[in-house]
């Protein structure tokens, strides 16, 4: 079988190659400008809401899950929403949405979760939602939604 051939059949079945490592790079190069800035404000707000959620479950002496179990919740909660709105074929245009779901994504867990999720049925949807997580996230919250990406591409 002649390499174009297998380029041919690889294009019928959806998996397109692009020419070079560049032209792959500027599919999840992070967004910049007035994204930027607003990704960079929501993501303070969403650490906020982290640090908030933990302190309050320490303050109420939270013993089940230990403190960061009402982080953890709401993160395993905040993926499978967004899994289900990228199957539907919409997007997540909220950058508190986009922020909140990068921050618990660092959470093992939590990201475990996403990657169980993943269903060969809906590759498409997978890496659109974490390819537009990685694009959006800050650079220390894109290595989590940057492994689901990878692991999109092999479902």
């Amino acid at each position: 079988m002649s390499a174009s051939s297998v380029a041919a059949q690889m294009t019928l079945a959806g998996n397109v190659t692009l020419p070079d490592r560049t032209a792959l790079e500027r599919t999840i190069a992070p967004l910049g400008g007035e994204v930027r800035s607003s990704m960079a404000q929501a993501t303070i707000r969403a650490e906020n809401r982290a640090a908030a959620l933990v302190a309050q479950a320490a303050r109420s002496g939270h013993k089940r899950g230990g403190i960061l179990r009402p982080v953890i919740d709401d993160g395993l909660r905040v993926v499978s929403e967004a899994i289900g709105t990228y199957r539907g074929g919409g997007p997540i245009s909220s950058d508190d949405e986009i922020a909140w779901l990068s921050v618990t994504l660092a959470d093992m867990r939590v990201r475990d979760d996403a990657w169980a999720r993943m269903d060969p049925r809906y590759r498409e949807s997978h890496q659109r939602l974490w390819t537009d997580v990685v694009r959006r996230a800050e650079s220390h919250y894109v290595p989590a939604p940057a492994c689901l990406l990878a692991l999109a591409e092999c479902c």
